[in-house]
C-alpha cells in the first residue's frame, strides 16, 4: 500500500492534531513512564487537542502570531501540550531545558542568550519549571510566565486557527555548543512533515515506539512529539535521567509495550551491553522490535555486533539495525538503512586508511598498511539529494573521492534565526565554476552515477548538480555501492564526552600560559582513540631550550582544566612559525591534525595522557568514617584522570574535577552500594568540598542517605534529579555528529 494511502499529507501539524481527535478521540498518543519503569501518564489524542488548543487561545490574548515562545519543561506529557500549543496559536516554538546546576553560570547565560536572540515574549512550562526559570531571566525584561496548569480556566476563551502553511516556522531548534553563540535553526512546518513522513514511508502502519531521546532537540522531538501525532500511534516516553541511570529501562520498556520502533545515539546501545544483567531482566523479549535507530554520532561496528550478540537470545535481530546519518540543520534525516526492505541490509566494509587520508575510498586489501571499518548509513531519502563535493574547491568529487556531504530537499531546514551571513555560507552553497568545469563534471558525475546504480538518471542528477543551492554539512563522507559512509567531520567542532568544545576558546587559553607560548600559534583538534574522541594541541614555543617543557605541559592541562573543564589527551609543542596557517594567517585546524596523525610536525616534545580509565573496586566492609571515604574519592579521581593523588585539593568542591554528570552518577551508585545507603547525584553536585562531601556520606543520619538497599542493586531514583543535571553527557548526539 502506498504511503499516501495509509497517512494523508497534512498541511500542518495542527491538521494533523485535529484529525486525530477527530477519528480517534479516544486513543492513547502518548504514555510518560513517571518512574522510568511502571508508573504512566497517558494523553489522548483528544485531551492533547482540548488542552493545546486552550493554552493557545490564552497565548493569542498575550503575543502575535510568529512570535517566539520558549519551552521550558521537565520531561513529561506538559512538554508535548506546549509543543502543540504553539502550533495551535500559530507561534514559533523555542525548546529549552533548565540550567545545569553543575555550571550554573555558563548555563545561565545560555539560556539567556537564546531568551535575547530568540526575542522570545512568553516562557510556557509548569509552575514550578517556570519558578526555577525566574532567577534567569534578563533584567528589564517583559516576558510573560505562563504555566499550562490552569488550561482549563482558558476553555472558554475564543481560538483564532492560524492556518498555517508548509513554509511557516514551526520551532527554533538551538544547536547546542557555546554559550555566547548558540544559533537557532529554523524548522519550518514543511520540514517536519517531510520527515515524519519519510519515517512511515519505511515503518509503515507496523509504528509503536518507545523513547528516552530529550523531547528538547531534534531525534527525541520528532521521533517522540511528531511522529505519534502524524501516524496516530501510540508512543512511550521516559525521561532521559531514567535511561541513564538504568539503561535497561530502556529495553523493558521495548520489552513489555511490544514496540516495534526505537532508536538512539551509539553509545545507548553500548550502555545496555554493559550493564546488562540477565537475572535482572528475565522475561526480556524484543522480538517485535523492528526498527532500531543508531544515529546521532558515529555508528560503531563493534556496537552492532556486541549488542547483536548480546540480545539475539531475547529475539533481537540484526536486520533490525537501522544506521542513519542527520543533522539538525536537515531537521533530521538525510540517509539511513531501511530494516524493512530486504534489498537494503546493514553494509559494513573495512576501507584503505591510507587512501582515506587521500581523499579516495577504496577497499581494503592485503597490501594496506591501515584499514578503517566503517557502517553504512543507508541510502539518501527520497526527494533529498547529497553530493560529494571537494571543500576546498567547491567541485564536486570523483566517483571515489572524499568529500564534503551537501544536501538539499524538503528537509533542510530555512536557514539560522537572523544569522544572514551565516545562511549564506552554510544554506547557500553553490557549486563553483560550473561553466567552465562542466565536461569535468559531467564525467565526475556520471562515474558516480554509475556506481550508485542510478546511470539512467545521471543527465537529470547533473542538471541539478549544477545548480543550487546546497547545505554545507561540515561533514565529511563518500558514496561506495550506492550507500553513504562518513569519514569524519570538516567542521572544528570538537565533542568531548557528550560536551561541545570550540577550538577557539581552546587556543586562546594556551597560549596565555607562558610567554614563550606563540599567540595565535595553537591549534585544538579532536581524534578518535578508541572509539572515543579526544582533545589534542599544538602550540609553537619559541626559546624552547631555556624552557622546563614538562612543567608547562603540567600547566596546560591545569589551565584548560580550571577554564574549559577538559581534560586534554595529547599536548605538542613545536618550533616556532611552524604551525600549519593560511596565507592570510588563519590556522588551519585540519591540516595540523593530518600531520599529527601522519607524523609530520616540527616536535620539540609532545605527551599523551589517557584521560579515561575506571574507578576501580569498592571499599567493602563497615561504613567508614569520613577519612576513608576521602581518601575513596580522592584515590579514585587520581585513578580516574591519571593524576597523583596530592593534585586533588579536598577543599575544592567534586566538580572542579569530574566534567560530566554521568561519572557523577556512576560514582553515585558505587557509593550507593558500599555504604549501603541510597545516595542521590545531587549530593555530589552540591558538596562544596571533597571534605564535607565525605563529612556528609559518613553522617549515617544525614539526609542525603536514605533507607537501606542491597548491596547486589541500588536502584537510582529519577525524582531526584532534573533533566539539565544530565549535564553535557547528552549533547553529544543533540549536536549532529556524524
Amino acid at each position: 500500500m502506498s504511503q499516501s494511502a495509509i497517512f494523508p499529507r497534512f498541511a500542518n501539524l495542527i491538521e494533523a492534531c485535529l484529525f486525530q481527535a477527530e477519528t480517534q478521540p479516544d486513543q492513547i498518543g502518548f504514555t510518560f513512564l513517571v518512574d522510568g519503569e511502571l508508573e504512566e501518564h497517558n494523553l489522548t489524542y483528544a485531551e492533547l487537542d482540548r488542552q493545546a488548543r486552550a493554552i493557545a487561545a490564552k497565548l493569542q490574548t498575550l503575543a502575535k502570531r510568529g512570535d517566539r515562545v520558549l519551552l521550558f519543561f521537565a520531561p513529561g506529557l506538559e512538554y508535548v501540550i506546549g509543543f502543540y500549543a504553539c502550533q495551535y496559536a500559530g507561534m514559533i516554538a523555542v525548546p529549552a531545558y533548565p540550567p545545569d546546576l553543575m555550571r550554573l553560570d555558563r548555563t545561565f547565560n545560555r539560556l539567556q542568550v537564546i531568551l535575547q536572540d530568540s526575542q522570545a515574549h512568553v516562557i510556557l512550562g509548569t509552575t514550578t519549571s517556570l519558578c526555577e526559570a525566574k532567577p534567569f531571566l534578563p533584567e528589564g525584561e517583559e516576558v510573560a510566565l505562563v504555566p499550562v496548569n490552569p488550561w482549563s480556566e482558558w476553555s472558554a476563551l475564543p481560538w483564532s486557527h492560524p492556518d498555517l502553511t508548509g513554509d511557516d516556522l514551526a520551532l527554533l531548534q538551538y544547536t547546542s555548543g557555546s554559550t555566547s553563540s548558540p544559533r537557532g535553526v529554523e524548522v519550518s512546518q514543511g520540514n517536519l512533515l517531510y520527515q515524519v513522513r519519510e519515517a512511515y514511508r519505511w515503518a509503515g502502519e507496523h509504528f509503536l515506539g518507545v523513547s528516552w531521546l530529550p523531547l528538547y532537540h531534534d531525534l527525541g522531538l520528532i521521533g517522540g512529539v511528531v511522529c505519534p501525532l502524524y501516524s496516530g500511534r501510540r508512543v512511550i516516553l521516559m525521561s532521559p535521567l531514567a535511561f541513564m541511570q538504568r539503561p535497561m529501562r530502556w529495553l523493558e520498556a521495548i520489552s513489555r509495550y511490544r514496540a516495534t520502533t526505537s532508536g538512539g545515539p551509539n553509545f545507548a546501545y553500548d550502555l545496555c551491553v554493559r550493564k546488562f544483567r540477565p537475572q535482572e531482566s528475565p522475561s526480556l523479549d524484543l522480538s517485535a522490535w523492528r526498527f532500531a535507530v543508531n544515529g546521532a554520532e558515529p555508528v560503531r561496528p563493534e556496537t552492532l555486533d556486541n549488542f547483536g550478540k548480546t540480545f539475539e537470545p531475547y529475539g533481537f535481530r540484526y536486520s533490525a539495525w537501522c544506521p542513519s546519518y542527520g543533522l539538525a540543520e536537515a531537521t533530521l534525516g538525510v540517509s539511513g538503512v531501511n530494516p524493512n526492505n530486504p534489498g537494503e541490509p546493514v553494509v559494513v566494509e573495512s576501507f584503505d586508511g591510507v587512501a582515506l587520508e587521500q581523499n579516495r575510498a577504496l577497499l581494503a586489501n592485503e597490501a594496506s598498511k591501515a584499514t578503517r571499518t566503517l557502517v553504512s548509513c543507508g541510502k539518501v531519502l527520497i526527494d533529498t539529494e547529497a553530493v560529494v563535493v571537494d571543500p576546498q574547491s567547491c567541485i564536486l568529487c570523483p566517483a571515489d573521492g572524499v568529500g564534503e556531504i551537501w544536501v538539499r530537499g524538503p528537509g533542510v531546514a530555512q536557514g539560522y534565526w537572523r544569522r544572514p551571513e551565516e545562511n549564506q555560507e552554510t544554506f547557500h552553497a553553490f557549486l563553483s565554476d560550473a561553466a567552465d568545469n562542466e565536461q569535468e563534471q559531467k564525467a565526475n558525475w556520471s562515474a558516480a552515477a554509475q556506481e550508485r546504480g542510478s546511470a539512467e538518471r545521471a543527465p537529470a542528477l547533473l542538471r541539478r548538480a549544477l545548480t543550487g543551492p546546497y547545505l554545507r554539512t561540515g561533514d565529511l563522507g563518500f558514496f561506495y555501492n550506492g550507500n553513504l559512509y562518513i569519514a569524519g567531520r570538516l567542521k572544528d567542532l570538537i565533542i568531548l564526552q557528550g560536551r561541545n568544545i570550540y577550538p577557539n576558546d581552546i587556543e586562546q587559553s594556551v597560549p596565555a600560559v607562558h610567554a614563550a607560548f606563540v599567540a595565535h600559534g595553537s591549534a585544538a583538534f579532536a581524534i578518535e582513540q578508541d572509539g572515543q574522541e579526544q582533545l589534542v594541541v599544538v602550540q609553537e614555543v619559541l626559546r624552547p631550550g631555556t624552557l622546563d617543557l614538562d612543567a608547562l605541559a603540567q600547566e596546560v592541562r591545569a589551565r584548560l582544566l580550571r577554564e574549559h573543564q577538559v581534560w586534554l589527551f595529547g599536548l605538542v609543542f613545536i618550533k616556532g612559525g611552524t604551525l600549519p596557517k593560511t596565507s592570510s594567517g588563519k590556522v588551519q585546524r585540519f591540516e595540523s591534525r593530518r600531520k599529527f596523525l601522519s607524523d609530520e610536525l616540527t616536535v620539540l616534545q609532545q605527551w599523551t595522557w589517557d584521560p579515561r580509565g575506571t574507578l576501580g573496586p569498592l571499599i567493602n566492609g563497615p561504613r567508614p568514617p569520613a577519612p576513608a571515604i576521602q581518601d575513596w574519592i580522592v584515590s579514585h579521581l587520581a585513578r580516574h584522570y591519571h593524576l597523583a593523588a596530592d593534585q586533588i585539593d579536598v577543599h575544592q568542591s567534586i566538580r572542579t574535577y569530574v566534567m560530566d554528570s554521568v561519572t557523577v552518577m556512576a560514582m553515585a551508585l558505587e557509593l550507593e552500594t558500599w555504604l549501603g545507603r541510597a545516595i542521590s547525584p545531587l549530593v555530589v553536585f552540591d558538596a562544596p568540598s571533597i571534605a564535607e562531601l565525605s563529612r556528609r556520606l559518613a553522617d549515617p543520619t544525614a539526609a542525603c542517605l536514605g533507607s537501606p538497599v542491597s548491596k547486589e542493586t541500588a536502584p537510582p531514583r529519577v525524582d531526584d534529579m532534573t533533566e539539565a543535571e544530565l549535564d553535557k553527557a547528552l549533547e553529544g548526539f543533540l549536536e549532529h555528529s556524524p
